[in-house]
């Protein structure tokens, strides 16, 4: 079993990650070993359902669509990568990237954030999805009751967000005609409903 007292000076490759056998999930960032927080069940109510609205949309499609936990090895150099992340939900297109793992960047991201995980996805991940050319980024924040969608741009630049409320509707720019409510998202959790339609009064 691997090591996993903190260093600082050592940096953690795929290689490593799979001797650790510790009953924890990691992701890999720029070689720091990175511990992930088991999710909470407003967390899994959320994404299960996003999930089939996403299968439901990709069936039959080349693109396929994946839920966590899957590795992802975005830099694409196998063994020695020091960047493996475990997206809660992505969509690839290329096939060829679609092993035992995903080898190479996904098309699409989508992060569910919770209060222990809002830091991570907000700042390393955002940068790492934009190093490694993830087309479109969403942020579903269930706490806020929103949704933020990066693009990137023609010069490999997340765009700033497109920010989603409660009663709104995402609509993807790369896959055209895949759409997903966030009231429906979010029908697990009646506090965030009830509190935004207080809002509205």
């Amino acid at each position: 079993m691997e090591s996993l007292a903190y260093n600082e000076n050592k940096k953690y490759t795929y290689e490593n990650l799979e001797k650790i056998d510790d009953g924890n999930r990691y992701e890999i960032i720029d070689g720091e070993l990175i511990m992930m927080a088991a999710p909470t069940s407003k967390h899994q109510l959320i994404l299960g359902d996003l999930f089939i609205e996403f299968t439901n949309f990709f069936k039959g499609k080349k693109c396929k669509p994946f839920i966590s936990p899957l590795d992802v090895i975005l830099d694409n150099k196998g063994k020695k990568s020091q960047n493996v992340v475990q997206p809660d939900l992505m969509v690839v297109c290329d096939e060829n990237k679609i092993q035992n793992k995903i080898e190479g960047a996904p098309d699409l991201v989508v992060e569910v954030l919770s209060k222990y995980n809002k830091k991570h996805d907000k700042l390393e991940k955002y940068h790492i999805y934009q190093k490694y050319g993830v087309k479109e980024y969403w942020i579903i924040d269930i706490e806020e009751g929103a949704a933020y969608v990066y693009i990137l741009n023609n010069d490999n630049i997340y765009t700033l967000p497109r920010v989603y409320k409660i009663k709104e509707t995402i609509e993807s720019s790369i896959f055209k005609g895949l759409k997903i409510s966030l009231k429906e998202t979010f029908k697990n959790n009646q506090n965030l409903l009830k509190e935004d339609e207080e809002n509205y009064e």
